[in-house]
């Protein structure tokens, strides 16, 4: 029978999620020695407050306490950091940057094990999240978790109401047990999400800021909490700031944004009179400065 159908899945959800907390460990340390967990995935938050954990992430040694640290951790950025060469030769002479993680971070791994340096909520520890990538696989054959979506934001179109598409699934949410939802990124971006251009609005391929304020309040409503995956490492080339640098060509140097990320003499491969640091060699994805 349908109720019958219903249990098993619920049943089988829930024992999947059981075991995804198991295998946290087994999941951050088995592709690669770059990319590793040596200890619990978090501090405890019982007896020793203050007892430390070392974490060992793409090389990285992050130092986590229970308390908010008076001196913030360091961490290396870039993606030779995790024993990746670069992609284009324009980004080989570009220095690593190191900035402090704030409290409360969140990390993921390559393998998609999560790693929380700083403790997190009962909430986030107890439950069952469901994850939406709304702009996920687009185009043909794809479109995204609500189907339909272009591969590329032409940046002119009216804003569709795709997201509102969610509702239909309130009820197998809820019956699912679900008590979170992380998406992934929504903002307006040129193509996956990843590559942001403005981060106060959201992707017109799927919603508008309007349609997502009635889905989260919706969402709160049914005792859903809401996760935003928020791409604060990089942007698009299409970010106001970015592009501000490319309008200033050669004068590069002399614009008020030339700090925001890590530019260098030289070009790159899209013929920019400079280079610069991207994500892991990916120059649609240049690296902010978040320094």
């Amino acid at each position: 029978s349908e109720r019958a159908k219903l249990r098993e899945e619920m049943s089988m959800v829930r024992f999947a999620f059981a075991c995804s907390a198991a295998m946290l460990l087994v999941l951050a340390t088995g592709a690669s020695a770059a990319h590793t967990l040596s200890s619990p995935p978090r501090p405890s938050n019982t007896r020793n407050k203050h007892a430390d954990v070392v974490f060992s992430v793409g090389g990285m040694m992050i130092k986590a306490s229970s308390a908010k640290p008076a001196d913030p951790m360091r961490l290396r950025g870039g993606g030779a950091s995790h024993g990746a060469l670069p992609k284009y030769p324009s980004n080989v002479a570009l220095h690593k940057d190191e900035y402090a993680a704030p409290y409360g971070t969140i990390m993921r791994t390559r393998s998609g094990a999560m790693i929380a340096p700083t403790p997190t909520p009962e909430w986030f520890d107890q439950g069952l999240m469901y994850q939406i990538y709304p702009l996920g696989t687009p185009g043909t054959g794809g479109g995204g978790f609500f189907g339909g979506v272009p591969a590329t934001n032409d940046g002119v179109s009216s804003p569709t109401q795709k997201i509102l598409n969610l509702r239909k699934w309130y009820t197998h949410l809820k019956e699912l047990g679900v008590t979170s939802i992380y998406f992934s990124p929504l903002f307006e971006s040129e193509t996956h999400g990843y590559d942001t251009i403005d981060y106060f609005s959201i992707d017109r391929r799927v919603g508008d800021l309007e349609s997502f304020k009635t889905i989260v309040r919706e969402l709160h409503e049914l005792g859903i909490k809401v996760i935003l995956d928020g791409v604060f490492n990089h942007t698009g080339r299409g970010f106001f700031a970015f592009q501000a640098l490319l309008k200033a060509g050669k004068n590069w140097a002399k614009s008020e944004y030339k700090d925001w990320y890590f530019i260098a003499e030289g070009n790159s491969t899209f013929g920019d009179p400079f280079a610069y640091r991207s994500w892991e060699g990916h120059e649609e994805l240049p690296e902010l400065n978040v320094e």
